[in-house]
């Protein structure tokens, strides 16, 4: 099994992103990023609305 340039490019970009949301704290929303991604695929949502929800319960409980 092969893998293209595409599918390293996106495995690229989904640790970056982890790594991001790690360095912001948000470590809820880093082990749930793949499963949010998966539903967003599975039910053709748009990655913002898929994420948007996540970033809600994030951002409950801090401090302003």
């Amino acid at each position: 099994m092969s893998t293209s340039p595409m599918q390293i490019s996106e495995a690229r970009r989904f640790q970056q992103l982890r790594g991001h949301l790690c360095y912001l704290k948000l470590n809820d929303a880093a082990e749930a990023l793949n499963r949010v991604l998966d539903q967003a695929c599975t039910e053709r949502m748009s990655l913002t609305a898929a994420l948007e929800p996540k970033a809600a319960l994030e951002g409950r409980g801090r401090p302003a």
